[in-house]
């Protein structure tokens, strides 16, 4: 038996929410393409400008926005700013280096040492790589913090996009899957 996914607000094909809803809630992909496969449109109120801070918020808002695309679905938007600054990569190293990386200990970046002079990666106590040259960031983590900067610009173009007539003019096109 699965779990029930209610669209707060819907009437012939059109559903309304509002951000923390779809984006702050226990909430997945899965509950994203029930919901591209039930509206054609998706009204969604008081998104907020995303910070590095919001990493969770911010990776269940590029997938849904991914889900909405791929199914054709119309959005509309309440921001508290434009779509060139949904997502506010200010700060240190944005969303690159939002998430704590101290959840390993036995892979680590040191600040100093090996034989480049550089930060290192540790693997266990005595071996040392040279790899990342960032602090607190295993490989692995790195890499999908790349993904998500990748995910960011993809998002934004495809916000972009689904402003347009063109895209407004496509059918809306259910996603084919089991759910």
């Amino acid at each position: 038996m699965g779990r029930s996914f209610t669209i707060p607000k819907y009437a012939n094909g059109v559903g309304r929410f509002k951000f923390d809803d779809l984006c702050r809630a226990f909430v997945g992909a899965i509950d994203y393409m029930s919901l591209a496969n039930a509206c054609h449109t998706i009204f969604i109120e008081d998104v907020p400008r995303l910070n590095p801070s919001q990493y969770e918020d911010t990776r269940r808002f590029i997938t849904l926005i991914d889900i909405l695309y791929d199914a054709r679905c119309n959005i509309v938007l309440s921001c508290e700013c434009s779509v060139e600054d949904l997502f506010d990569e200010s700060g240190s190293n944005n969303f690159l280096d939002s998430k704590k990386h101290q959840d390993s200990p036995e892979i680590y970046v040191s600040e100093e040492g090996g034989s480049s002079g550089r930060s290192t990666t540790m693997l266990g106590d005595n071996f040392e790589w040279s790899a990342t040259g960032r602090m607190h960031a295993s490989l692995a983590e790195l890499s999908s913090k790349s993904d998500v900067s990748f995910a960011l610009d993809r998002a934004r173009s495809r916000l972009y996009e689904m402003q347009t007539q063109y895209y407004w003019d496509l059918t809306h096109q259910p996603i084919k899957t089991k759910l």
